[in-house]
């Protein structure tokens, strides 16, 4: 499964976040445990959002996946202005 960015995906973590809710069941029923966690690693690399590796059975990395498992914490100032820009945006 080749991994693209989802914008819709970005928006509702962010959201989360904001609202101060956790990456529970709903999400998970819209997304797979990978799709959520990779956007997770996407909007930490860019810079939105702080977070810390969630260590997840073994390590800090899923066993098939390229990339560590963040488990958000804040949403950052930087995160806040792209949140505000793309709020009303129906993706």
């Amino acid at each position: 499964m080749t991994m693209k960015r989802n914008m819709k995906l970005i928006k509702e973590i962010l959201l989360m976040i904001e609202n101060e809710e956790t990456q529970k069941d709903a999400i998970f029923k819209k997304y797979s445990k990978k799709e959520v966690y990779y956007h997770n690693y996407l909007i930490y690399k860019a810079g939105l959002i702080e977070g810390n590796n969630h260590l997840l059975e073994k390590d800090a990395y899923h066993e098939n996946w390229n990339f560590p498992i963040i488990c958000p914490t804040i949403i950052t100032w930087s995160g806040y202005d792209f949140l505000e820009t793309i709020r009303d945006k129906d993706f």
